[in-house]
């Protein structure tokens, strides 16, 4: 839906009080689901020592599927140890890596990127950085873990002088 079209709905709004609720619900019905704007995550962290699998077990970000909305998920590395009663499996997260290859809203990520870092704990260190791209040029931010918090970094773009590129240097 073009946006002119939500104009002229709450042009409606406007005109006619008698439609103003089932308008309202419209507009708003519309927007969530057609207004999104969709980017990118690439990237990755490491964890270091691993989580040993009693620390993520249970975890939202232990293998998710992609319809529970999580965009995030922990690398997990397998082994196996043959002994004479038979074979031992060991699981431990090495990293965190996106949980979509596509496209997509990621609402909420921020806030699932501070979940996942307060679940990781102090004894952990975290290395790397998970980029988020969007539609718009220049539109990026990096997520990074500094001193066991979430830190959010947006690119910024620069003119080779030095100078800040906003809409009115273009």
């Amino acid at each position: 839906m073009h946006r002119h079209s939500f104009d002229e709905l709450r042009r409606a709004l406007e005109t006619d009080p008698m439609r103003k609720a089932r308008l309202q619900h419209i507009i708003e019905t519309l927007e969530k689901n057609t207004m999104s704007y969709n980017s990118y995550l690439s990237g990755s962290w490491g964890i270091t020592p691993p989580l040993r699998w009693s620390e993520y077990r249970d975890s939202d970000f232990q293998r998710p599927k992609r319809a529970d909305g999580r965009w995030i998920r922990f690398v997990e590395k397998v082994s196996t140890t043959n002994t004479d009663d038979g074979v031992i499996e060991m699981r431990e997260a090495t990293g965190v890596v996106p949980n979509c290859d596509d496209r997509a809203s990621y609402h909420n990520l921020e806030v699932q990127l501070d979940d996942l870092v307060r679940s990781i704990g102090p004894d952990h260190t975290v290395t790397g950085y998970l980029i988020r791209e969007g539609e718009e040029q220049g539109d990026m931010t990096r997520f990074s873990v500094v001193d066991g918090k979430l830190l959010e970094e947006q690119a910024e773009l620069r003119w080779p002088d030095g100078s800040r590129v906003t809409e009115t240097s273009l």
